[in-house]
């Protein structure tokens, strides 16, 4: 009901969601995606989906309209094709190995598992790729480097070293997503489709 309206206006629904209170949140972007989305923007789709959900009876109090944030919702595949590389949290519809939720760098499974084999070379041992539950490899289009997230005494700032001894240098992150991935400790593989995902986010990177 949202989505062919709002497309109609040029711009593309990242997410909707009643939230407490009666609230009904629509997050909007424009269809280039190269500009920002304004107080005008919002004010133009609030009133033509007002006028839509009058005529079709919508149950709502309230209605908010406002641009993607930094933790935007993956809802679309190509949204996942545009943030390959990125860092994501999603959530499976069923538990892989006990669990439902993971957090790592999305890539396309087969041009990331291509420039695994080309990074390690031919004589060397592939790393473990996990396939989640119900879905053929022909449908596992999605790849995610992930590991578990270190323990509060694990964390930076925890164990401060010698005093006196400078710290090591830090290795620069290499702009390539699968060599930082094959350069990351305990780094996990797991491949997935879009089909098995409940939902998806992307993380927020801190700006410093």
């Amino acid at each position: 009901m949202v989505d062919p309206v709002v497309s109609g206006m040029g711009y593309e629904v990242v997410d909707v969601e009643f939230v407490a209170g009666g609230l009904l949140r629509i997050t909007i972007e424009n269809v280039d995606h190269a500009q920002p989305i304004t107080l005008d923007d919002c004010e133009r789709v609030s009133e033509q989906l007002s006028h839509l959900f009058l005529v079709e009876d919508v149950d709502y109090d309230r209605l908010e309209i406002s641009s993607p944030g930094l933790d935007r919702r993956l809802r679309r595949p190509q949204d996942f094709a545009r943030f390959t590389g990125d860092e994501v949290k999603l959530w499976l519809r069923m538990p892989q190995d006990g669990r439902r939720t993971f957090e790592g760098v999305l890539l396309s499974a087969e041009p990331a598992l291509a420039r695994v084999r080309e990074l390690l070379g031919p004589d060397a041992a592939l790393p473990e790729v996990v396939q989640a539950g119900g879905a053929a490899p022909a449908e596992s289009d999605w790849l995610l480097a992930w590991r578990e997230k270190p323990a509060d005494n694990a964390r930076p700032g925890r164990n401060r070293g010698v005093p006196g001894r400078r710290p090591p240098k830090a290795r620069p992150v290499p702009a390539d997503p699968v060599e930082a991935a094959l350069q990351t400790a305990d780094v996990r593989w797991l491949r997935f489709g879009f089909e098995q995902v409940d939902r998806a986010r992307l993380v927020p990177k801190p700006v410093f």
